[in-house]
């Protein structure tokens, strides 16, 4: 349970932690201060990519996938667009429902509206994202494995509120290969 009174529909920008379960290493590893992906972390990369077009609205800042864990920039604006459309189709939805073609109501429906959408929304339609593939691939090879939790539950999250906190986060981000022996999550 979050104790956080943020709106996390609101428009902002968020410094986000994501955690691999156990902190296992499943992404790849650290070589010479840069991280090398392997085809989980590939996966991982590629899903974050396609996140924009899932969610109109996010705009991705920075990445990093380290060998255990995820740290991003992401900017949330909600999309006033997705919620005019839905409200639209709801409307009409109703009003088709409302009427059998003799201009007498039939009965009343609740109408179906765009589901709002925040940054737990997005980060767990990620997680699954990148869990469904990863859990296809093993199968694919080794049919009989059981694979059991990829991701630690919740994530860490900090709104960013002006430029130096901004370039704060941008910098460790950049840098957290580099210092990947004195990260608290290295094994």
């Amino acid at each position: 349970m979050r104790m956080n009174k943020h709106d996390y529909s609101s428009n902002a920008m968020y410094y986000i932690t994501i955690c691999v379960d156990s902190h296992r290493c499943l992404f790849g590893y650290i070589e010479h201060g840069s991280m090398i992906l392997n085809e989980f972390g590939r996966i991982a990369k590629e899903e974050w990519d396609n996140l924009p077009q899932r969610f109109p609205g996010l705009e991705l800042n920075a990445i990093i996938i380290m060998p255990n864990h995820i740290h991003c920039i992401i900017t949330y604006t909600k999309n006033s667009f997705m919620y005019t459309v839905g409200a639209a189709l709801a409307a009409a939805q109703s009003l088709a429902a409302a009427h059998d073609g003799t201009n007498i109501p039939v009965r009343k429906r609740a109408a179906a509206r765009a589901a709002p959408t925040s940054v737990p929304d997005i980060i767990g339609a990620y997680k699954s994202l990148v869990y469904v593939r990863i859990l296809q691939l093993i199968k694919s090879q080794t049919p009989e494995i059981k694979f059991g939790k990829l991701w630690q539950r919740s994530f860490c999250d900090r709104v960013v509120h002006d430029a130096e906190s901004y370039m704060h986060y941008v910098n460790y981000i950049n840098d957290n290969p580099k210092n990947w022996k004195n990260d608290p999550f290295f094994k």
